[in-house]
């Protein structure tokens, strides 16, 4: 019981907290109220940053899903992903499990099999690009929920694990 109460004052502190981070301006930050977002823009990923991310998704042997979707179609042909499925992009990340989710098509971007891999996915990784390929692509459909949900549920479970609560 008493791990009931010290997660609950303990998401209540992390929801709070978030709500009060603002920029450096000033200005406040609007997020997500729970889960984690790392955002990488304009260059290499560091390996820091890598590593990172695998952690927080649950390590190498956790379940990962890659859209390539802002990239253009020949810069998906030329790094490999339509031939490899991702898996180039897994093995420089040093994970096991990847499930790569590109569709151009809404109604495509609706369909159980994309939202299935998005609910046993723990860690989702949005590459590089044109922003409206992914907005054109996925904005109002069952990937964005599914991605919105899965940043809800990442505290749970890692507040979870923390107190060895059983969720």
């Amino acid at each position: 019981m008493r791990e009931l109460i010290v997660l609950f004052w303990l998401s209540l502190l992390f929801v709070d907290g978030a709500a009060a981070v603002g920029n450096r301006d000033g200005s406040a930050t609007v997020g997500p109220e729970k889960g984690w977002l790392i955002i990488q823009g304009g260059g290499a990923v560091s390996e820091e940053t890598k590593k990172r991310f695998v952690a927080l998704a649950g390590g190498p042997d956790a379940s990962f899903v890659l859209i390539p979707t802002p990239m253009s179609d020949e810069e998906m042909t030329a790094g490999g992903f339509f031939q490899g499925q991702g898996r180039g992009w897994a093995k420089s990340m040093g994970i096991n499990h990847v499930t790569m989710l590109h569709t151009r098509d809404r109604t495509r971007a609706n369909t159980e099999y994309f939202i299935d891999a998005l609910r046993k996915a723990s860690g989702v990784w949005i590459m590089g690009g044109r922003q409206w390929r992914l907005a054109d692509a996925y904005l109002d459909t069952a990937v964005e929920r599914e991605i919105k949900e899965l940043l809800v549920s990442w505290v749970e479970v890692l507040l979870a694990r923390r107190f060895k609560v059983r969720t």
